[in-house]
């Protein structure tokens, strides 16, 4: 996989939970409907959580599940050292593996029961590229073993307004007008939005079955779908 235009590294790392932070409500209602795609795991569950960032949902979910055991694949040294302190404070890092690196480059193990991939893959530019890694997480499931994702898109008639109403959030979470400009030129040159069929068309395509938008929160919308 090629490493995505923006590095979340430094600076841009350590400041991204305060960043994002009166945009919390919109993580809170993603964390809440991907626990119950999970309700059906066993009380023992391997949980696979493609680019952890800084563990807001490695950790909604390890405090909520006690007999689970994770591992967090996260490419940024600054995010995972973010990640890793968050879960020593919240006592469940003895149940997580924490690997630094690319989903390509973590070994293989044991199958998992399921796995997240939160506002990661819209950073993949090539659609190849990008049927790839989903691919590399159908490989790494059980059969029916649940994905769920979450991205920004591409929302066809509405894409204009929504993005408009998108910014004015940001705005008022706290982006200065300079950081704004510079969100925009990032969406511009270094996310791919996809629309709803595309997605499908891809999680199908990577080795899943039945996919399912079940929210969307302005630009981000979430899909749960299970391997083959």
């Amino acid at each position: 996989m090629k490493q995505p235009m923006i590095e979340f590294e430094g600076e841009r790392a350590i400041t991204y939970d305060e960043r994002y932070q009166k945009m919390a409500p919109l993580k809170d209602c993603l964390h809440l409907l991907a626990d119950q795609v999970f309700a059906s795991l066993p009380e023992e569950a391997r949980v696979l959580v493609v680019a952890a960032g800084t563990g807001a949902e490695l950790l909604y979910l390890a405090e909520r599940h006690p007999e689970w055991t994770f591992t967090a694949v996260e490419p940024s040294k600054t995010m995972m050292s973010i990640c890793r302190e968050k879960c020593v404070q919240a006592g469940v890092e003895r149940r997580i593996d924490f690997h630094n690196g690319y989903l390509q480059d973590l070994p293989q193990s044991q199958a998992y029961h399921g796995a997240t991939s939160f506002l990661v893959s819209h950073f993949l530019l090539e659609a190849d590229e990008r049927r790839a890694f989903f691919r590399q997480i159908a490989h790494r499931l059980h059969p029916g073993g649940p994905l769920v994702n979450a991205d920004l898109t591409h929302l066809e008639g509405d894409h204009q307004n929504v993005m408009a109403l998108w910014l004015k959030t940001m705005t008022h979470a706290g982006h200065t007008l300079e950081q704004l400009q510079e969100y925009e030129a990032n969406l511009k040159r270094a996310v791919s939005l996809v629309s709803d069929a595309e997605m499908k068309a891809l999680l199908v395509e990577a080795g899943f079955q039945a996919p399912t938008r079940f929210l969307q929160t302005a630009l981000i919308s979430a899909w749960f779908a299970q391997r083959v």
